[in-house]
């Protein structure tokens, strides 16, 4: 996989999703200084000191806006395996998260009655994460992925993504609604603060 820092395509492509803040890289050093809570410059050059320098920018996560249908096709013609993902999936992920150094990248996302997913996109085989699969799940896979998530990105992500598909959940099986389901901030929502939560639910009950 050579998305960021390959092709003169992948490169403008994400430069725009950049500028349209559908790009987060929770390890730049502006956003690790300023996005998580007590960092300054001290503790970002110590990170580095202990991650080694190419822990830096060594994480991206994207918003894939399902309406975005522009964003798709561009990011299935840089690297055709979303394809299955982006246009053959029923439901469709909300975020793509691109281990740079590893060269993993992750789907996430939210299925029937809001279940939470999560795709290895090169192999479009389903990784279960949550809880790090550490009884019987991809431990080895999510261990590579988060090797150098010393904040605990990456889990937070999948954490927060699966709360609110089952409060989402819930809350429609009690109210017959979702508008009382989101609770507190999400790292999703302090990533992309345009998001509206509630375009996540997938309404599949």
């Amino acid at each position: 996989m050579d998305l960021y820092g390959g092709t003169k395509e992948a490169r403008t492509l994400l430069e725009g999703l950049l500028s349209a803040k559908k790009l987060f890289l929770p390890y730049a050093k502006d956003n690790y200084i300023s996005f998580f809570h007590g960092e300054n410059i001290d503790s970002w050059s110590e990170f580095i000191s202990n991650y080694g320098p190419n822990a830096e920018n060594h994480l991206a996560v994207i918003y894939l806006d399902q309406f975005d249908t522009e964003t798709s096709e561009a990011l299935v013609k840089i690297y055709p395996p979303l394809h299955q993902l982006l246009k053959v999936h029923h439901h469709k992920p909300d975020f793509l998260v691109i281990n740079l150094l590893s060269q993993q990248m992750l789907a996430l996302g939210l299925g029937r009655k809001n279940r939470f997913f999560a795709y290895d996109v090169s192999s479009n085989t389903e990784v279960w994460c949550w809880n790090f699969g550490i009884e019987n799940g991809d431990k080895e896979y999510i261990q590579n992925f988060t090797s150098l998530d010393s904040k605990e990105v990456v889990y937070e992500l999948i954490s927060d993504l699966h709360s609110f598909g089952l409060s989402a959940y819930e809350d429609y099986l009690e109210n017959g609604s979702t508008e009382s389901s989101s609770q507190g901030v999400s790292i999703f929502e302090k990533m992309f603060p345009f998001l509206e939560v509630f375009d996540l639910d997938t309404g599949d009950y």
